[in-house]
């Protein structure tokens, strides 16, 4: 690079000595023929060097490669992929249960209302009727009824007239919201479906926590390894292109400063022309033409560390640790984690699992580490 930068310094000088040397004038055609192939040759240099200077960037950027390519061990799914999971679930929960509930009252509207009288939990209890129900030893026997007595008799018959609407309308209101279908196994299949897609992003939360204890340490002993060898290897390169780019940008002002001369044969005002030629400073040029990134100082990542705790998934600590705010409802009964020291069957809990019919299968989990 040293022996082409100073075969243009004297080429440059060259040109510029049969400049000075040439009569004021038009070129000959000999002087066209040797411009233009000079120009020629500098046009496929400048190529070169461009060539040149893109290669030392793919180099750079190879060994930037390598050192992005050394693989964190262990890049397990955030707690909030669970956390969130378990919120939406609870809507599609919710849902189903409200549903049931809807069924369940309004299935028994119509025996409700048979029997107007009846207290139920989902129909409003009249009043008891007064007892005994009898005027006859008051008004019926005798021979002429008190006025009293009427109204007492008359007051007893309008109660129960009150009893019958008053049941009535509470009938009425125990229909109110009430389909004449209700889907809830559709709404019990969602829930059932967002409940395994929140499992498995359990699953492969606790499952970096199994295999964080169970082989991890050798493959963060390799990251760091690969890590230490590729970020040397890429400050290297970039130490040698950047002393090697120095040299292009002196290529480069060299053939800037030849083209200037050469154009400067064939200006109208010679002297004038190559005056300007030798005043011009082509080094902003040169830096501006020739660039190169440094992954290192604009920022690669740093290397990381293992800082996990060794946390047991299928413990009790576990469960309170990461879930205290999902409802034991939601939690699964099992999760799959392997290998998790002896463990293979994890069981994270208990809850419980509405059947079809609204009754409920308690699942009582044992907790192991």
């Amino acid at each position: 690079q040293e022996e082409q930068s100073k075969g243009l310094d004297d080429l440059a000088n060259s040109v510029l000595a049969l400049a000075k040397n040439h009569k004021s004038g038009a070129p000959d055609a000999e002087m066209k023929a040797a411009v233009e192939s000079i120009s020629q040759i500098l046009t496929d240099m400048k190529d070169a060097v461009h060539t040149g200077n893109t290669a030392a960037q793919q180099e750079i950027n190879k060994k930037e490669t390598a050192l992005s390519n050394c693989s964190i061990p262990m890049k397990r799914a955030a707690l909030n992929d669970v956390l969130s999971c378990r919120a939406e679930e609870k809507t599609y929960y919710d849902a189903y249960q409200f549903c049931m509930a809807e069924e369940a009252r309004c299935s028994n509207t119509t025996e409700c209302c048979v029997d107007l009288i009846q207290p139920s939990p989902y129909c409003l209890s009249p009043p008891s009727p007064p007892s005994p129900l009898s005027f006859q030893t008051e008004c019926d026997a005798a021979s002429r009824c008190r006025e009293k007595d009427l109204e007492n008799k008359l007051a007893f018959f309008e109660h129960k007239l009150q009893e019958y609407n008053d049941a009535m309308v509470a009938c009425e209101q125990s229909r109110l919201g009430c389909n004449a279908s209700y889907a809830c196994m559709v709404k019990q299949a969602a829930w059932k479906e967002k409940h395994s897609q929140c499992n498995g992003n359990q699953t492969t939360f606790e499952q970096a926590y199994c295999t964080l204890a169970s082989s991890q340490e050798a493959h963060w002993d390799t990251y760091s390894g690969c890590h230490d060898r590729n970020l040397q290897s890429l400050e290297a390169e970039e130490l040698k292109q950047e002393g090697l780019l120095t040299g292009r940008r002196q290529e480069w002002r060299g053939l800037l400063r030849i083209e200037c001369l050469l154009s400067a044969l064939t200006a109208a005002d010679q002297a004038a022309a190559l005056d300007a030629c030798i005043q011009k400073n082509h080094t902003t040029t040169a830096q501006e033409e020739l660039k190169l990134t440094y992954p290192t100082k604009v920022g690669v990542p740093s290397k990381s560390t293992c800082h996990e705790k060794l946390n047991a998934p299928g413990t009790a600590y576990f469960l309170k640790t990461f879930y205290s705010g999902v409802p034991d409802v939601l939690m699964p009964t099992s999760l799959q984690l392997l290998p998790c020291g002896l463990c293979v069957l994890v069981l994270v809990g208990q809850g419980q699992w509405p059947h079809a019919n609204g009754a409920a299968h308690q699942v009582m989990g044992a907790w192991h580490g």
